[in-house]
């Protein structure tokens, strides 16, 4: 039997977000499956830049089709946030200079680009899921720890504190949307239709992972903006803009 769950994140370092481009939210499923994949001996490379190298990871998560009912991030209500870069070296085949239009690329290793971002500090970030395999699922979520969540975890961002888990009664149905009808994750469309609220937003989105690959678009119902993205004001953030240019 199912379970549904919500699984609280506390965080130890800030959350990177990149400053141009759409903004995406954080999956849990997609850490998770990285963690079942490694322990198949299945890691990233640039092999899986070929669709047909795509490995779909078997996780203990209810599903429709190849869509986990895990939902997208939800972050707290309050949020501090900071601008901020790093240093990157690289080449022109990474394409720093995409985003990066000051970096001179020489073919070879060369000097560093700072990179703009975001450093977003919040106190824990919440997901909701169903479960079908509770041993599997604690077993996963237990190693995530070690791995960090969101982008650029390997330079430290993202880091985990501790992880609270706890069954979520009051609304079960969050693992895939809200009690107004409305997505927490990217549906597929043709799979979710009559499931999700007609004021829905619809798009093309990847549904499950690699998140970062095309192979997995689709026309979607897309959670909304606010569930992931806070767009209040923290305290500080003027205070912290004064003292910098002053």
């Amino acid at each position: 039997m199912s379970i549904d769950y919500k699984v609280r994140v506390y965080l130890a370092s800030p959350v990177f977000e990149k400053v141009g481009g759409a903004k995406h939210p954080i999956m849990l499923d997609a850490l998770l499956a990285r963690i079942a994949l490694e322990r198949q001996g299945v890691r990233k490379t640039t092999a899986e830049l070929d669709p047909k190298n795509i490995i779909f990871a078997d996780l203990p998560i209810e599903r429709i089709g190849k869509c986990y009912l895990c939902s997208a991030v939800f972050a707290p209500s309050r949020s501090y946030s900071k601008a901020d870069s790093f240093a990157k070296r690289g080449t022109d085949a990474q394409n720093i200079r995409s985003f990066c239009k000051e970096f001179l690329g020489t073919g070879a290793v060369s000097i560093p680009a700072l990179v703009p971002h975001i450093a977003v500090a919040e106190e824990y970030l919440d997901f909701y899921v169903r479960v079908t395999d509770k041993a599997e699922f604690f077993s996963l979520l237990k190693e995530a720890k070690r791995y960090g969540i969101g982008p650029k975890t390997s330079i430290g961002f993202g880091q985990i504190a501790s992880i609270h888990v706890a069954e979520e009664k009051e609304h079960g149905n969050r693992c895939f949307k809200t009690e107004d009808g409305f997505p927490t994750r990217p549906l597929p469309y043709c799979d979710f239709k009559g499931k999700i609220s007609d004021d829905a937003a619809t798009g093309w989105s990847t549904y499950y992972a690699p998140y970062w690959n095309s192979i997995g678009k689709a026309k979607c119902y897309l959670p909304r903006p606010e569930q992931y993205a806070k767009l209040d004001i923290a305290d500080g953030v003027f205070e912290d803009m004064v003292a910098e240019i002053g």
